[in-house]
């Protein structure tokens, strides 16, 4: 806590010395127009970003393309305190100290995914591609007020571009790695003088890029290679302006996406952990033991005998992986300005499902094989009314209703028994909600922030075991929640705000599985947040200073416990509110144009994550060097642990610069380098890595993108190379024990080079 005061004084003493510092500087030209006042919605309302008051990241379309930035995957780089994790179809995004871990049917997001204020809720949902986007929109940080339940750590916002009143379209051709080929068009077509239609398409196709290798016995089998790329994604917008103060927003879109994938929860596996170190590296004799040593051999039932998978790209497989993922969506915004007030209607629907198979002994031999089938269909509808007329008091207020159905099989099949291990989840899920925030300019520079939402969910949940056996336990439950926000904002000149708040946010609750668990359900967990910053736009040295520090306290967090089964000797587990952590740091982004066409950004954090109070069931039998829960036997005390994929430290430095041709065009080359503390992957912070592969930890490392790319006069026309993860680093974001004391990785892709050629007209 005192490194966090004084870090917070650093931030409320910049404004003193910030000025001196952007006037040590050599100025630009005069008549140089300044570049960063990206317009946002963070707050329901277009702002200027540099007016937000909160921890916003916005990356605009052309940035996203001139980064290569063609989903969440890779958003880290740009953006500070955001890491990523995956596992098969699931996305694992991390945000000051709030990991996805739980992302089952029963189970909510802890950080929201929205795609043009439509709320998505299971998390394979962001896994799709970014096609045609104006503007991404990261908020770190608990959302409680104005984007409600599930934004416990914070929010990702996709915003489309809408279609306008000219004529025209773009269309670009991308060649990489693994035969990766991607086609994406765009055509904006006027009707008439106030209705405009844009259609965009996308389609891509891949190879694998983690490579099968032939099988080392006879009779074993050799799959395909997987981890693939072939999805194809349309959309199109209608825009009808009905007055200059009545406009109909129409959206409706379609992803597919198949091939093969990555696997269920994670696609290699490096061995098991043992007691006894052996005599060469990568061996290990013993008993299982978390705190022990890595044997790289195969635990799992009917693999192969011998080593596991050699390294993160070479594995040994006899059945191909398989994904089939396919998402409708349609969604309306009705807005009408309504005298002094702004009215304010989203509706949105999605039907998503998404299948996926792999080979669960992680050998080229028949042992195991793993199904997992999702459909979620989800209904939402917001209603706002936002103040619009010149008082010093500005206002929103609104009401929230969503509704999702998802039902979710997990098969588990061996030869001996084709369905040895089976089970459904059946969740119903109703959540109300009634949302306002004031903001009140009380003097001329400072305004104070108030706001608060109430929600109400109720969740019914089913569980059959095996699939289509009657219902075990029918079971709802309801959690209520009222979350709120209170701060100050100072305008220390027009171009200068300093801020300070304390908000709340949780996570909505869920149910544990299984046929009579002593934990039925288990509620909301929940977070205080304070942060002090302080926005800063030096006009004329080009320069943009965004500094944030943060303490948030996350309370109620699921942690794994057991219960006595009263009257028997049974002990079970089951998740339940029994943890609490807390976070807190520094972030700081930065951006430069000296002179015109050069830009110079940067970002970077500071972050101390950890577990106050958390315990988790021991996965292997025994574990050297952790202590047990007081009274259990088989219990793990994670208190003081690291929190899962939260480096200490990231740094992100980026440039780019566009040399004038004339008749020619233009050349501009663009390089990004980003480094990342070491981090843990997953709550038991073991580090049992071997030379040239990480384990439970993922070492530092650094990250290089480059690109240049060419542009015709007018930018009709261009061309771009490219290379990503230029180190060709296995990045590890994933990593967890699983049957057999068998460990299964997640890594992201290796170096990937390329080409991509485009036109607009």
């Amino acid at each position: 806590m005192r490194t966090y005061l004084l870090t917070t004084a650093a931030i409320l003493a910049f404004p003193a010395i910030a000025p001196s510092m952007a006037l040590a500087q050599t100025a630009p030209a005069a008549d140089y127009a300044f570049e960063d006042d990206i317009v946002v919605t963070a707050q329901k309302r277009e702002q200027s970003l540099q007016d937000v008051p909160l921890s916003i990241t916005a990356i605009s379309g052309d940035q996203l393309s001139q980064r290569g930035i063609n989903d969440v995957s890779t958003l880290n780089t740009s953006v500070p305190g955001l890491n990523f994790g995956q596992s098969g179809t699931d996305a694992r995004p991390a945000i000051r100290g709030v990991r996805t871990e739980e992302v089952d049917a029963a189970n909510d997001p802890t950080i929201g995914f929205f795609v043009d204020s439509i709320y998505k809720p299971r998390t394979s949902q962001a896994l799709a591609a970014f096609v045609d986007l104006e503007r991404v929109e990261v908020l770190r940080g608990p959302q409680g007020t104005l984007f409600g339940r599930n934004t416990y750590g914070g929010s990702i916002n996709l915003i489309s571009r809408l279609p306008d009143d000219a004529f025209g379209g773009s269309g670009s051709i991308r060649y990489a790695s693994f035969n990766d080929i991607r086609l994406e068009g765009v055509i904006n077509v006027p009707l008439g003088t106030s209705t405009a239609l844009r259609v965009v398409g996308m389609w891509q196709q891949s190879d694998g890029f983690v490579n099968v290798l032939p099988s080392r016995t006879p009779t074993g089998g050799q799959a395909e290679d997987f981890n693939d790329n072939d999805q194809w994604y349309v959309r199109g917008t209608l825009r009808h302006d009905f007055t200059d103060d009545v406009q109909l927003i129409v959206r409706a879109s379609h992803w597919a996406q198949d091939g093969t994938g990555a696997g269920g929860f994670g696609y290699a596996n490096v061995g098991t952990l043992r007691a006894t170190q052996g005599a060469t590296p990568g061996t290990a004799t013993g008993i299982q033991d978390l705190g022990g040593f890595l044997d790289r051999n195969n635990t799992r039932t009917g693999a192969t005998p011998g080593p596991s998978d050699q390294d993160p790209y070479n594995v040994y497989r006899n059945t191909d992986f398989t994904r089939e993922t396919r998402e409708t969506t349609v969604n309306a915004e009705l807005s009408a300005t309504l005298g002094p007030i702004r009215f304010k209607s989203i509706t949105g629907y999605a039907d998503f499902t998404s299948y996926r198979q792999s080979d669960e002994d992680f050998s080229e031999t028949f042992g195991t094989l793993l199904e997992l089938e999702t459909g979620s269909e989800s209904f939402s509808q917001e209603i706002q009314f936002l103040s619009e007329y010149e008082s010093p008091l500005q206002w929103i207020a609104g009401f929230y209703y969503f509704n999702e159905k998802v039902v979710e099989d997990f098969f588990f099949r061996n030869p001996v028994n084709p369905n040895a291990f089976t089970f459904r989840q059946d969740v119903k899920t109703d959540s109300l909600a009634a949302f306002g925030q004031a903001d009140w300019k009380v003097a001329d520079n400072i305004t104070i922030v108030l706001g608060g939402r109430y929600t109400w969910d109720i969740k019914r949940f089913v569980y059959e075991s095996p699939v289509g056996a009657p219902d075990l336990r029918p079971d709802k439950a309801e959690f209520a929640k009222f979350t709120w926000r209170a701060g100050v904002n100072i305008d220390l000149t027009p171009d200068n705000l300093l801020y300070a708040s304390v908000s709340t946010g949780f996570r909505s609750g869920g149910f544990n599985n299984g046929g009579n668990p002593p934990v039925p359900s288990y509620g909301p967990q929940t977070v205080t947040a304070y942060e002090a910053g302080i926005k800063n736009s030096f006009r004329s040295a080009g320069i943009t200073l965004n500094l944030a520090g943060f303490y948030n306290d996350y309370n109620d967090i699921l942690a794994n416990t057991f219960v006595d089964i009263p009257g028997t000797t049974t002990t079970v587990v089951a998740r339940s509110n029994a943890g609490e952590s807390r976070a807190y740091g520094l972030e700081a982004e930065f951006t430069w144009r000296p002179v015109e066409g050069l830009l110079i950004d940067a970002n970077g954090t500071w972050l101390n994550a950890r577990f106050d109070s958390f315990s988790a069931t021991r996965p292997l039998a025994q574990a050297t060097g952790f202590t047990l829960v007081p009274g259990t036997t088989n219990q793990l005390n994670l208190s003081g642990n690291k929190i899962p994929l939260s480096p200490e430290f990231t740094v992100s430095l980026g440039t780019s610069y566009r040399f004038d041709l004339g008749s020619a065009g233009s050349i501009t080359p663009n390089a990004r380098f980003f480094w990342s503390d070491s981090y843990f992957v997953n709550e038991f912070n073991y580090d049992a890595g071997i030379d040239g592969r990480d384990v439970g930890k993922q070492s530092s490392y650094t990250r290089t993108d480059l690109s240049l790319t060419w542009m015709s006069e007018g930018d009709r026309f261009m061309m771009q190379g490219f290379v990503q993860n230029l180190e060709d680093k296995a990045i590890l974001n994933r990593s967890v024990i699983g049957g057999q004391g068998a460990i299964f990785q997640n890594f992201a892709p290796p170096r990937i080079f390329g080409i991509k050629g485009g036109f607009n007209f």
